[in-house]
């Protein structure tokens, strides 16, 4: 088997199912599917001739159905590849090696979001509006007869944008594609890079067929050691006194965001902050009748 190194995140799907079992509802709706990848990086590149194709092949979607993945995510510099202003025409060759990739996850039955991403991720601003208003209906246009697969996602991360300005604008957004597109799943999210506390600031939405993302990292001191020090690795969870590096207070001492994290991490048992946020989460889930997805 010739798999490649990938960066892997399981998705949790229908939270319902990770939740203890006295706060589950059956009527939360749930996503199609109930775990994925993120793939990257791949299509990420500034020039559509830089892509490299064969990082991935079909074997290796194969590989993924094995592990009973059922949804693959990969990044797409949409806002690169492009003509630029005004009309932003999406790069044919872009879209002729994409077409390949939706095509082996329709094969093995995988679906497939087209995580649009924003270049080296800079500060997002009302400007983003304009492009993302021409580049959402091209790809709606290009995928629009192709299977239930194909899932669009409107922005990966949006963030340093007003939580109801974001709102506003990505409803517009979904507008523009239900134009062309009425018949795929649309993944959304709040700002703050999809954070888990921007969901209640969004609009009720009226469309039936939006996914709600959430990016949940936490606790940053197990998930993303690096945070504290670029040095730090085998960081336990939940946390144990007698299994956590030594010297981290030297570290991170006179860094009061870092030192503020550390302290949470060990003052409070993790698994009941982590849950804590879920059920945030499933709150939503349950008073939108949406389904949330976590990647």
């Amino acid at each position: 088997m010739k798999i490649k190194l990938f960066f892997l995140s399981i998705v949790f799907i229908a939270i319902v199912q990770i939740l203890p079992a006295q706060t589950r509802t059956a009527d939360i709706p749930r996503a199609p599917f109930s775990r994925g990848i993120n793939i990257v990086p791949w299509f990420e590149t500034r020039n559509a001739r830089q892509i490299d194709f064969y990082r991935y092949t079909e074997e290796d979607f194969v590989f993924m159905k094995s592990l009973g993945v059922d949804v693959v995510r990969t990044g797409i510099w949409f806002h690169k590849m492009n003509s630029g202003a005004p009309d932003y025409t999406i790069d044919p060759l872009l879209f002729q090696l994409l077409d390949k990739v939706v095509d082996w996850a329709e094969k093995h039955q995988l679906y497939i979001i087209l995580n649009n991403k924003e270049v080296g991720e800079p500060p997002i601003d009302p400007s983003i509006e304009t492009i993302l208003m021409k580049i959402l209906p091209q790809i709606a246009e290009h995928y629009k007869d192709r299977s239930e697969y194909v899932i669009y996602e409107i922005l990966h991360e949006p963030h340093t944008i007003d939580d109801s300005l974001w709102g506003r604008i990505q409803g517009r957004v979904i507008n523009a594609i239900r134009k062309i597109d009425q018949k795929h799943w649309i993944v959304v999210g709040g700002s703050q890079a999809n954070g888990y506390n921007a969901l209640s600031a969004l609009p009720r939405y009226s469309d039936p067929k939006l996914l709600y993302q959430v990016h949940l990292y936490e606790p940053y001191v197990f998930c993303a050691p690096e945070v504290l020090h670029p040095s730090l690795k085998g960081v336990p969870w939940p946390y144990d006194k007698d299994r956590m590096p030594s010297g981290i207070p030297e570290l991170i001492k006179g860094n009061s965001w870092k030192e503020e994290l550390y302290r949470n991490f060990i003052n409070e048992p993790s698994t009941a902050q982590v849950l804590r946020k879920i059920e945030q989460v499933a709150a939503f889930s349950r008073q939108r009748n949406v389904p949330v997805f976590f990647c």
